[in-house]
């Protein structure tokens, strides 16, 4: 995947975007800072992760899928902690918590950072000039992060190895 141009990380589509329901809003509805046709004072305490934190801004609209991010283990890892229990790493350790909060938890993740943007650990940037996709790119943004091993766990092509694909992209063909 090739980095994209800072423009290209910002763009907002003028022709398809405004035709959706979040295209209707302000960009301050979301993103906070001041509506004013001078960039810096716009971006002036601008929240550039409205989707993210526990006052996620998209709760305003969308209730029901914001409640739902609290318990995904896209948000909350527990599969991650899982694993780790396992192979004898405690969650109340504190130098694990430390760890878990430096690399793991530092890219998971809201419905932004997939669904709108790709992630900042592989340059940022809007994955459809700012429109949001359903079904977001694999190779953009899941895999961006977890790579070929995990991605080719996932998916069941790790070479060498008599490992099925993940149950969710076996049975549901879940990218």
């Amino acid at each position: 995947m090739a980095p994209l141009e800072p423009w290209e990380k910002v763009l907002v589509d003028s022709e398809t975007y405004p035709s959706t329901d979040h295209g209707q809003l302000k960009c301050t509805d979301c993103h906070g800072g001041q509506q004013d046709p001078d960039k810096d004072t716009a971006h002036n305490e601008m929240n550039a992760r409205p989707s993210a934190g526990e006052a996620a801004v998209c709760a305003e609209c969308h209730e029901d899928q914001v409640e739902l991010q609290a318990v995904s283990l896209h948000a909350n890892q527990a599969g991650y902690w899982t694993v780790l229990e396992v192979r004898g790493a405690l969650a109340d350790h504190q130098e694990m918590q430390e760890m878990f909060g430096n690399h793991c938890a530092s890219c998971h993740t809201s419905c932004g950072d997939c669904h709108v943007s790709q992630p900042t650990s592989v340059g940022g940037g809007l994955l459809d000039g700012h429109n949001f996709t359903g079904t977001p790119p694999m190779s953009r943004t899941c895999t961006a992060c977890h790579g070929s091993r995990i991605g080719n766990e996932f998916l069941g092509k790790n070479e060498g190895e008599d490992l099925k694909p993940d149950v969710h992209f076996r049975q549901k063909r879940m990218v």
